[in-house]
This record gives structure tokens, sequence and C-alpha cells, in this order.
């Protein structure tokens, strides 16, 4: 286990490495200390306030199977571990991880500056990363179509094909003005 603490940069250095072998994880009762929780480990022992009682539970279970898990050979390379790891992989990607909107990032997901008043979210000046550049990628293997009309008569409406399957119709106010976003879209297909 890495025992670490927080920079002014967002990143954590290295205070020290916890062995799980003969780790002892418990719950002292410490005059002045709420929600204590106590890491023995043979030349350290760390003590620990969590900011609640639900945290110190959350953190009093999951040291304890670590320390089970590990006392029972259950992460010993190609053991039971490692199959539970593969299953694990297999689950990844059913489900959509949350979005985070642009407004509540706190720091770059580049140099984790924290952004503040002078250091946009949209843009981080400590790194230089534009972040929306990158958001603008090309339309590939999309199409653009306006529906045929008889000679004469102009369409505004429009459809978005990938390959050839229709993936959206969108209708404009006028022709001209679907006659612009086709270009646009257009333009977005090419790379």
């Amino acid at each position: 286990m890495l025992y670490t603490y927080p920079q002014q940069d967002g990143k954590y250095r290295l205070k020290n490495t916890l062995s799980l072998s003969g780790m002892k994880v418990s719950k002292p009762v410490l005059d002045h200390v709420l929600n204590c929780l106590k890491i023995e480990v043979s030349d350290i022992t760390i003590t620990l306030s969590a900011s609640s009682v639900g945290e110190r539970e959350d953190w009093f279970h999951t040291l304890s199977r670590a320390v089970a898990d590990h006392a029972a050979g259950l992460c010993t390379f190609g053991g039971p571990c490692s199959e539970a790891r593969e299953k694990l992989w297999m689950a990844l990607g059913e489900a959509a991880p949350v979005l985070v909107p642009v407004s509540h990032a706190m720091m770059c997901m580049n140099c984790t500056s924290d952004f503040s008043l002078t250091l946009r979210r949209h843009h981080c000046n400590a790194c230089g990363k534009d972040k929306v550049a990158s958001e603008s990628l090309p339309l590939q293997c999309f199409t653009v179509k306006l529906t045929e009309r008889p000679e004469g008569e102009e369409s505004n409406v429009f459809h978005l094909y990938h390959k050839k399957t229709l993936h959206y119709t969108f209708r404009a106010d006028d022709p001209h003005t679907a006659r612009r976003w086709v270009n646009a879209m257009e333009e977005a297909t090419v790379l």
C-alpha cells in the first residue's frame, strides 16, 4: 500500500510504502479524535481521522479485506485475483462513466493545476493545452445529402448518413440556410 500526501500542484508525493503482510487495521477510541483509524505495520503506526463514521467504516472494511485477501494469497500472479481482474476488464465499458460538466472541473486534467479566475477551464495557461480545440473532430465516414425535389425547387431538409445508414434528419428555416449547413457539414467530414 502506498502512503502519500497531497502537494500544492494537485499531485501526490510518496511518503512510504506499507506492506500488507502483517498489517493490522483497527478502530481505536481516542480522546479528542473523532472517527479514528489505526494502521499498524511492523515498524510503522499511522493514526488517521476520517471525516465521517461512514468514511472510516469504508476505509476499515476495504483495508481489512485487502489484508485478508493478501494473507489468503488471492493476489498472487496467475491466481484467483487475475481471474477476478479479467472479469472486471470484461465488465468495463458496459456502463458509461459519469460525465463531469466543464463548469464543475476543478483542475486541468493534463497538468493538474487548479482552475481559478485567471486560469480558465477551456484553456490551461499552466500547460498551454487548448481543451476546446481537441473537442472538434472530423465526422469521419459521414455524408450529408439534401432531400431531392423536382427541378427548380430547393429543399430545406437534409440528412446525415453514417456510411449508408440514416442517422439524423435536419430541417432548416429556408433552403439557403439548409445549403449553408450542408456545406459546413461536408467540410467537417474531410480531414
